[in-house]
């Protein structure tokens, strides 16, 4: 696993496996092992000043931000357009 800390092991853990059970998708869905079917998103952590907006169209302001960097999808890998 990626994860470089108990928290992101646990996020990965969240977001993967643990949903996969909760779903029962079985033992080969929610795994990020060699050889393993995924799905993947690679997010970035970015610094700064962000303002978000909710469904309901209240904002917030925030200094980081989850950006997306890349999708693998079967296998293949997509870049967010601009």
């Amino acid at each position: 696993m990626i994860a470089t800390s108990p928290l992101r092991a646990k996020s990965a853990a969240s977001a993967t496996v643990n949903a996969s059970r909760v779903f029962n998708f079985g033992a080969e869905i929610g795994t990020l092992k060699p050889g393993a079917e995924a799905d993947v998103s690679v997010l970035e952590l970015k610094d700064g000043e962000f303002t978000f907006t909710d469904s309901a169209g209240k904002t917030r302001t925030g200094r980081q931000k989850l950006e997306a960097v890349a999708t693998v999808k079967g296998g293949k890998a997509f870049e967010p357009s601009a």
